[in-house]
Parts: structure tokens; C-alpha cells; sequence
């Protein structure tokens, strides 16, 4: 049976939203926080008398890339006294009891469980040694060795005739680079063509017969490759060569770890009797234990048509590695290991105060068409694009020759080609285009007789200190953006406001104290 690694469905901790509320007045301090005496160096927060430890605040922390701890340490202390709230919350409105929380619960214990099995027990059995190591480099030697290769730049084209153009280019006396800047289409161009390493018996049989020929500095010929054409210039060379033991160490202990851990999995679920074709209506069944289709009915309903089937064994898996190591983590007593404990206390508190922010925080934060629309209005200053305006001109030095071409373009003639023909303007090599610009950004005569036409019309003389011009309009916006193109912005601040206020009122009512030494 060939069972995939683990892939552990642990629910990561969620902190946008509640980090979305987050906000901080002018003295930069943030919503409902109440700082106080701190009771001890281990406290980083309090509610009530109840305390945020910073064995709570490491362990959520660990849930967070590396490089975002520091600087999302204190957000996550203020998530942590959020979920304590929350989870209290939830107690006094018994969701605790709740069929489906208590669910949830559970499996969150197991998640954590199963998590830690599989790093403190599978991970260390599967280590291998020094000495399996050197072993598996000594017996596959042959793995290891770097066959000749060569440095080439490459130009790709779809049609033959582009490849000939580009060989007689080259002949011709054209850099290698310049050719491909004009003539290579295909993947990963780039103005100098594509460069790599490319080595024997590992690339198509037809490029190495010819890539390998040409001395370095040299080109190769044309090579057809079924649906493109092929050209190489040699860049470098290198002979083959083995790579030392150091430098594959890490390579080959990764390769037996991961051998080593499918074999341990494949035991493990062969020992626990999985089934993963159980019958009609049954997802997986794990001994004794069974888990219906109907336990992911409403998340499967959630996902497109052609996502579910990838879902649905994506949550096979989870079941069984959570049921099984969970198991194999109760036998060894993880569940007393004070770290394990704690995040299995932590993940609970993190159902339960989700249950609550759910069905209540989020009700009260929801926002409503009604206020979108409010707040659109309000500040509908906030929403406007500037006006851009866009024209073609022409410049001469006379009134009279102004008045002659305006006679001309009022008669049909083209206005670009007389740009092109008679302006002085360095817009005329044109056809007198100067594309996109802000009002304010030309002159101002200019700009006000361009507001008052409409598109592709034609305005009168504008004498300015360059001389006497004629402009068309080519085009105009600006205004205000609309409703739809802003709603999702409106909708996030709007909230982020409701939510800070519902941490204000919560903090209150808890007796927060956030410590500031953070």
C-alpha cells in the first residue's frame, strides 16, 4: 500500500482578523489597553485574574514564520487575551456543550497530538545515521556524478524560417545577444537569450548532438526539436566530475528520511487496520472507528465542482493521521508532557473562542449595504481620480500659419500627419501624440481650453510662450470611483472599525491589563 507522508491538516491559528482590529489612537497606543503593575516576569497580559503567560505567547508565536515573531509579538499578545475573552464568552453561553464544538474540540486535541507524535517519535526514528549515510554513497556512487556539460545561451523560435533569419544574422556578424533580443519567442526569453547548463545523457538527444560539438565562443547549427527550432552558442565547458561526500550528505539524509518515514507510516496504518475503500457513504474507516462522507458535506459544498474530489483526499488523510498517531501518542503518555498539554489547551480555547466570534463578535461587526453606501458619501473626496487628459498638438511660430492648419483640419485633413508635417513641437516625430497627463502638469492655457472640448474635438488657437497651438482631445477621465471598485476597501475599514470598539467594550468589561514591555 503506498501511503503518502503526513500531511497534517493542523488548523494554524488565524490571526488577521483579530490583528485587523488592532488599532492604535495618536498616542500610539493600542484599543483598550489598560496597562498596571505587572504581577510577575512570566505575565504578559491579564484579564480579570486571569494571566497571559509567556509560555502561552511563545507556543502561538511558534505558529508564525520565523521572521514575523518579533515583529508581531505584541499583536499576538492582544490575539491571545481576544481568544481568552472569547472563550469565556462562549462558556457562559454554553457552546462548550455544543455537539459541534465539542467535535471540533476533540479534534483539536487530536491534531496537536498527532503533530507532536510524528516530530518527537517518527521524525527521530527515521533519522538516519552517519554510517547509513556513507553506506548509501558508497553503494550508489554512479548517482552522484556530474556528467560533461556545457554553458550555452539559447535561441528559440516556432517557425524555421525565424531560425534562418536568425543563423544568417549571426553569419552575417551580429552578437549572439542582439539576435535573440529580436528573433527568440519562446519561454523565459530575455533580451540576451536563455543561459543555462545543459550535460550529457540528460538532455534531448538531438540538442546534445549538436550542442556538444561547437568549441566554446562557438554556434551550433539549426536543431529541430519536433514543435521548435533550436540555435546554441557555448558558453563554457566542464568535464564530469563526482561530488564529494560532504557535499551530498545532506542530499542523501534527506532521501533515506523521507524512505524511512514512509515505511514507518505504512507500518503504523498497516497495524492500525486502515481502509480506505470502506464502501457507499463512508469516507475512511480507521479499526473500528468510522468517518462518513456526511462529516465534510458542508465544507465540500463550499468548493468548486473540480476541487472536491482533491478535498475529499486531502481530508481522508487528515483523518487518519490524526486518529492514528493520536492513538500512538496516547500509548506513549504525550498527553502528560506539560508543551503538549499546553497547546492542547490553547487549541481548545482557540474552538471555542472561534464558535463565539462567529455566531456573535462577527454578527455585531457585520456591515451592511446600508453602511457602505453611508460611508461612501461621506467621503466621497477620498474616492476621486484625478483628471488626466490626453492630446495630440501642433506648434508653430505664426497666427497665420496656425489659422491655415486649422483651415486644413477643419477641411478633413488629418491632424497627426499634419503634426507629423508642420509642428515645431518635439511631438511632431508623433504625430504630435503627448500621451497621458495630469491637470497641472502642462500649461495652464493649454490645460483649460483641453477641459472644455470633448473627445476628438478640435479646439481654436491657444497663443502660449511657445507660439500659436492647436490641440485635439484624445481622451479624458477623472471624476469620482465608483461604489463597486471601492466597496471591499470601505467594507475592510468600516469593519476594522466596528472592531475595534467591540475590543474597547470587551477589554472594559474583562479588566484588561496589557503590559507594555513587550
Amino acid at each position: 500500500m503506498k501511503v503518502l507522508l503526513p500531511r497534517l491538516l493542523v488548523c494554524v491559528v488565524v490571526l488577521t482578523l483579530l490583528f485587523s482590529g488592532c488599532r492604535k489612537d495618536k498616542a500610539g497606543k493600542t484599543a483598550g489597553e489598560q496597562p498596571g503593575e505587572k504581577p510577575s516576569e512570566n505575565v504578559v497580559a491579564m484579564i480579570g485574574d486571569e494571566a497571559i503567560t509567556e509560555a502561552d505567547l511563545e507556543a502561538t508565536l511558534k505558529q508564525l514564520p520565523e521572521r514575523r515573531r518579533d515583529m508581531d509579538r505584541k499583536r499576538t499578545i492582544h490575539y491571545l487575551v481576544d481568544r481568552k475573552i472569547y472563550c469565556n464568552e462562549a462558556k457562559k453561553m454554553g457552546l462548550d456543550e455544543d455537539p459541534q464544538v465539542q467535535v471540533n474540540m476533540e479534534r483539536a486535541g487530536k491534531e496537536i497530538l498527532a503533530r507532536n507524535f510524528v516530530g518527537k517519535f517518527i521524525e527521530s526514528k527515521a533519522a538516519p545515521s552517519e554510517e547509513e549515510i556513507r553506506k548509501y554513497y558508497d553503494e550508489y556512487t554512479d548517482q552522484f556524478v556530474i556528467p560533461e556539460g556545457i554553458m550555452v545561451r539559447r535561441i528559440r523560435v516556432v517557425k524555421k524560417e525565424d531560425a534562418e533569419a536568425a543563423v544568417k544574422a549571426l553569419k552575417g556578424g551580429t552578437r549572439f545577444e542582439s539576435v535573440a533580443r529580436q528573433w527568440s519567442k519562446l519561454v523565459r526569453r530575455n533580451k540576451r537569450g536563455e543561459q543555462e547548463w545543459l550535460y550529457r545523457k540528460r538532455i534531448d538527444p538531438r540538442l546534445e548532438k549538436a550542442a556538444f560539438e561547437p568549441d566554446v565562443g562557438g554556434v551550433s547549427d539549426i536543431v529541430s526539436m519536433g514543435n521548435e527550432y533550436q540555435i546554441v552558442k557555448i558558453l563554457g565547458k566542464s568535464e564530469e566530475k563526482l561530488v564529494e561526500f560532504k557535499q551530498a550528505k545532506s542530499k542523501i539524509r534527506f532521501r533515506l528520511l523521507l524512505q524511512k518515514k514512509r515505511k514507518l507510516i505504512h507500518d503504523y496504518y498497516e497495524n492500525a487496520n486502515v481502509d480506505r475503500t470502506p464502501g457507499e457513504g463512508i469516507l475512511v474507516k480507521v479499526g473500528d472507528e468510522v468517518f462518513k462522507e456526511d462529516a465534510i458535506a458542508h465544507i465540500l459544498a463550499k468548493v468548486k465542482e473540480k476541487e472536491k474530489e482533491k478535498f475529499r483526499r486531502r481530508w481522508i488523510e487528515y483523518f487518519i493521521e490524526t486518529t492514528v498517531f493520536s492513538k500512538e501518542a496516547e500509548k506513549v503518555g504525550l498527553q502528560n508532557d506539560p508543551d503538549v498539554a499546553r497547546q492542547i489547551r490553547l487549541k481548545r480555547e482557540n474552538v471555542l473562542a472561534k464558535a463565539y466570534r462567529e455566531r456573535v463578535v462577527e454578527e455585531r461587526i457585520k456591515i451592511t449595504d446600508e453602511d457602505v453606501a453611508e460611508e461612501y458619501e461621506a467621503n466621497m473626496d477620498s474616492f476621486k481620480i484625478p483628471t488626466r487628459l490626453r492630446l495630440r498638438l501642433i506648434v508653430v511660430e505664426t497666427r497665420k500659419e496656425a489659422e491655415e492648419i486649422l483651415k486644413e483640419i477643419k477641411g478633413g485633413a488629418d491632424f497627426s500627419y499634419l503634426a507629423g508635417k508642420r509642428s515645431i513641437h518635439p511631438s511632431s516625430q508623433r504625430g504630435g501624440e503627448l500621451g497621458w497627463f495630469r491637470k497641472g502638469e502642462k500649461d495652464l492655457a493649454l490645460e483649460k481650453a483641453a477641459l472644455a472640448l470633448e473627445k476628438y474635438e478640435i479646439s481654436d488657437i491657444i497663443e502660449t510662450e511657445r507660439g500659436y497651438e492647436i490641440i485635439r482631445l484624445m481622451g479624458k477621465d477623472g471624476g469620482v470611483k465608483p461604489l463597486e471598485e471601492v466597496r471591499q476597501r470601505i467594507e475592510m475599514a468600516l469593519q476594522s472599525k466596528k472592531m475595534a470598539k467591540e475590543r474597547q467594550r470587551y477589554y472594559e468589561k474583562a479588566g484588561v491589563k496589557v503590559f507594555n514591555d513587550q
